[in-house]
C-alpha cells in the first residue's frame, strides 16, 4: 500500500473514532438544553409543557443530522487542505466544531427563554 493511501487511511480512521465522541457531546449537549428548557417550560407554561417534548424532540433531532453533516464537512476539509498530514491541523478543526455543535443547543435555549422573559408576555392563558 502507497504511504500516500496508508496516510488516507490512517486519516479517515482517526474521525471515525471522533465521530463517537462527538456524538456523545451532541447528546450531553442536548440533554442540557433539555433539562434548561424542561424546567423553565414548566415553570412558564404549567399547563401545556407536555406538548412541548415532542417539537423539542424533532428539532433536536434534525440539529443532530446537521451537526453530523458539518462534522463531515470538517473530515472533508482535512482531506483537501492538510496535505502535510499534520496532527495539530485535525485536531484545530475538530475542536472548533465539536465545542461549536455542543454549545449551541443551551445557549440557543438560554436565548429563548430570556427572549420570552425580557419580552415581558402575558403566559397566564398558557
Amino acid at each position: 500500500m502507497p504511504t500516500d493511501d496508508l496516510a488516507e487511511v490512517n486519516v479517515n480512521r482517526w474521525w471515525w473514532l471522533k465521530r463517537l465522541e462527538y456524538n456523545k457531546g451532541l447528546l450531553i449537549s442536548g440533554a442540557i438544553a433539555f433539562i434548561i428548557g424542561g424546567f423553565s417550560s414548566a415553570l412558564l407554561f404549567p399547563r401545556i409543557v407536555h406538548f412541548l417534548f415532542m417539537p423539542f424532540a424533532i428539532v433536536y433531532t434534525v440539529y443532530i443530522v446537521i451537526a453530523n453533516i458539518a462534522f463531515t464537512l470538517g473530515w472533508i476539509m482535512d482531506i483537501a487542505f492538510n496535505r502535510s498530514n499534520d496532527d495539530n491541523f485535525r485536531l484545530l478543526i475538530f475542536k472548533c466544531g465539536y465545542w461549536l455543535s455542543v454549545i449551541a443547543p443551551p445557549l440557543s435555549t438560554l436565548g429563548v427563554l430570556l427572549f420570552i422573559i425580557t419580552t415581558k408576555t402575558n403566559f397566564n392563558n398558557l
